[in-house]
């Protein structure tokens, strides 16, 4: 409650800027008095204050151009000035009523009291930012970390049964991948020792404790969900392995962010490729860079893993993190060098541990002073969590660049360090501050462009957005060379579209849901399993009660059903689109092209007959009807719909289907044509594939197209005018399958 808040509040009082002279202010030499010592404070940018001797008044200077550290050392010495200095902003601090925060000095060293005016990391409904800490085990009925303990909302408590489907048993509050069960805390059995035991609750505790709860500690994040998941035994050891299928389970599970507090020597394929996973499901992957008995290594040299595990050239896979000590030097211990992002303070660092009453050395819920980077990365893993409850949109490369970009630069204390230390030290503040003011991609309602290969292409999805691949997956098995159609949704209205695949070509028609970080949601059946002939699909709001439906075709060699299901799978009603008899298959599309609030279903007819456009309402009944194309054309048609004009109702795109030539078409519902292009050489006839979104952010979806089988996965952008915006390969050149298009938010 905010009344248990107790706050420090600084209010400074300016006066209103005049205009004011300074004539000759470096030629009278007269001392005046030396406040301005700390430039890089946050402060006004270009304003200085000025008090003259014989003036009450304060002045506030505006300097334009000049630099401000310039003008107020060469002007410190006027006998006309009483002082001079930067116009410094101030804030509101938050601090907690937790009884040991005065222990926990590295939050101040870090800004987080002020970064908590931005927020402590509370995200309503229910979405609070979830942690990984993959470690020794926490400590789960922690009075402090007890309400920020992750529940797996796809698994029912100690029923013995593995409800969610992803292979573990009883998964409620994370797993021990060491006993393969799961309770995830610390257990005291063979070679244990007190660190060891404790260091995955230490962790917990300082990235994620409960804050402002009146007892024990404060969290650099107070609200973080805290995804347990045991690889290191209590000797404080594990292997590989285990931390991969770690970072496996906490990339299926939803976590956003992940705290490797440990070092080992050994260069891992599959560790790394774990990792690689994670970067490329969106997943923020924290490490600590690891300390030494007496002086730490330059890891340029002496890499380190997984703080190595970075990807190569041009990759940053992990933010690794060293310690500084409370003099903002480097610690002694601490390891540094190429591998290292950010630094933050290691020394005498004050946590919770786990209690057990037991063992009278393990009767305490908190203590300290430890020292490692081990602490150091929770810190950074607490201000990620800051940011993702301020901004839940932005991107892996946002979060990361708000991280690195935002840290202090401490060289003059680690002249021989310069270059080894990252982006320096971190700031909450700072990274907050910039955060807030952050417009995100997703913000601007850029869609995304999402991918599925065609004819003998493996079922990889791929996700493009602001110029770069954001993730990809496999929908199937990666060994699958049938292709995967791609369509997508809000389901959840959460601001991030899911992604529905259908099986193509060969394969039973199964329709799977899947998150934009390749966790599989939900799958089903759209035909009987023998019907093997490949599946169109599209997703819309057909009877407008705010619930998503998935429309489902059969691609080719099957009867003409359009099916409609509910977004859980449920089969709601089918009814055929055309002649029964016709099995040259069908594609489809959603969306309100009349402007009566519903969606309609588009459906386009394949080959065998005049390619022609049916448009029907949620009854299923025929609002209209076009043929596009010279009515001697028979060789099929792909469809997609988009507001490509701005008028608020969606346009119907056409292009023919493989053996067409690239023509693409335009129309309103009622069959006006208006406008046309060729997406690809006119020579190229092997398809074209459709999607329409706003992927430049200029308020009108633009027509996005697929190359089909015979040309290269090339992508191509179109204003509705038919003006080329952009083009890039979604796969391999040398990959000639063709390719599907969708996109979403």
């Amino acid at each position: 409650m905010l009344n248990s808040i107790r706050y420090k509040i600084f209010i400074i009082i300016l006066t209103v800027a005049t205009a004011f002279i300074f004539g000759g202010l470096a030629t009278n030499q007269s001392v005046a008095r030396q406040v301005a010592d700390n430039f890089g404070a946050l402060h006004e940018p270009g304003q200085v204050l000025i008090k003259l001797k014989n003036s009450e008044k304060i002045y506030n200077l505006q300097l334009g151009g000049q630099a401000l550290e310039d003008f107020i050392q060469t002007n410190q010495k006027n006998k006309s000035i009483d002082y001079l200095e930067p116009n410094y902003i101030y804030h509101a601090v938050i601090e907690p009523n937790d009884g040991f925060y005065t222990q926990q000095i590295y939050l101040s060293a870090i800004s987080a009291p002020q970064a908590w005016n931005y927020t402590t990391g509370y995200t309503p409904g229910s979405k609070n930012v979830v942690i990984a800490i993959i470690d020794s085990g926490v400590d789960v009925n922690h009075p402090d970390l007890v309400y920020n303990i992750w529940q797996n909302s796809g698994e029912i408590k100690d029923n013995h049964l593995d409800d969610d489907g992803n292979g573990y048993i009883d998964d409620y509050n994370g797993w021990d991948f060491i006993l393969n069960q799961p309770d995830p805390s610390p257990k005291f059995d063979g070679d244990y020792s007190f660190l060891g035991i404790n260091h995955g609750t230490i962790i917990a505790g300082v990235a994620a404790a409960q804050g402002n709860n009146n007892q024990g500690i404060a969290g650099v994040s107070w609200h973080a969900k805290i995804m347990s998941l045991r690889v290191l035994g209590g000797d404080g050891s594990g292997n590989t392995l285990d931390v991969a299928r770690a970072i496996d389970y906490a990339r299926e599970k939803g976590a956003q962010i992940i705290n490797l507090s440990f070092v080992g020597e050994g260069r891992s394929a599959t560790l790394e490729d774990a990792i690689a996973r994670a970067y490329q499901a969106g997943v923020l992957v924290v490490a600590a860079a690891g300390n030494e008995v007496t002086t730490g290594l330059d890891m340029t040299t002496n890499p380190r893993y997984p703080v190595c595990h970075d990807g190569g050239p041009g990759n940053n896979w992990v933010i690794g993190v060293a310690s500084v000590d409370n003099n903002n030097q480097l610690a002694s211990f601490s390891n540094y060098g190429n591998c290292v992002d950010l630094i933050a303070p290691g020394v005498g660092i004050f946590s919770t541990l786990d209690k057990n009453d037991s063992l009278p050395k393990y009767n305490r819920e908190y203590g300290g002073y430890w020292s490692g980077t081990s602490v150091s990365a929770p810190q950074v893993v607490g201000v990620a969590a800051l940011v993702k409850a301020l901004k839940p949109e932005l991107s892996l490369m946002e979060l990361r660049d708000l991280l690195l970009n935002n840290a202090d630069n401490i060289d003059n204390k680690n002249w021989l360090y310069v270059g080894k230390m990252g982006h320096g030290k971190l700031n909450g503040y700072k990274v907050l501050a910039a955060a807030n003011s952050t417009v995100s991609a997703a913000e601007v309602k850029i869609d995304k462009i999402i991918f599925g290969p065609g004819q003998k292409g493996g079922p990889h999805i791929r996700v493009y957005s602001e110029g770069k691949f954001s993730s990809q997956f496999f929908a199937f098995e990666e060994t699958k060379r049938a292709g995967a159609n791609v369509a997508s949704f809000d389901f959840n209205h959460d601001g991030q579209e899911e992604i529905i695949v259908g099986a193509n070509g060969s394969e039973e028609p199964w329709v799977k849901i899947f998150d934009l970080r390749g966790n599989l949601k939900l799958k089903f059946l759209a035909f009987d399993s023998s019907m093997k002939k490949g599946i169109r699909l599209a997703v819309g709001d057909i009877d407008n009660d705010k619930q998503a439906e998935i429309i489902v075709v059969a691609q080719t060699g099957f009867e003409p059903v359009v099916k409609i299901f509910s977004e859980t799978g449920s089969l709601i009603k089918e009814f055929y689109a055309v002649n029964k008899f016709f099995t040259g298959g069908l594609n489809v599309a959603v969306g309100d092209v009349n402007g009566d609030s519903y969606a309609e279903i588009v459906v386009a007819t394949g080959a065998g007959t005049s390619g022609l456009i049916k448009i029907f309402n949620y009854t299923a009944q025929t609002i209209s009807q076009f043929i596009p194309y010279d009515s001697n054309y028979m060789r099929g048609l792909t469809v997609a719909v988009g507001d490509i004009t701005g008028n608020g109702q969606k346009e119907i795109i056409t292009a023919p289907a493989m053996g067409g030539s690239p023509q693409v078409r335009t129309f309103d519902w009622q069959g006006r044509a208006i406008s046309q292009f060729f997406a690809y050489n006119e020579k190229f006839f092997g398809g074209v594939n459709l999607a329409s979104g706003d992927v430049n952010g200029d308020g009108l979806d633009e027509i996005i197209t697929g190359a089909g089988p015979g040309g290269g996965p090339h992508v191509r952008v179109f204003n509705a005018r038919g003006l080329l915006l952009n083009q890039f390969f979604a796969y391999s050149e040398k990959f000639t399958g063709g390719v599907y298009v969708a996109s979403g938010k």
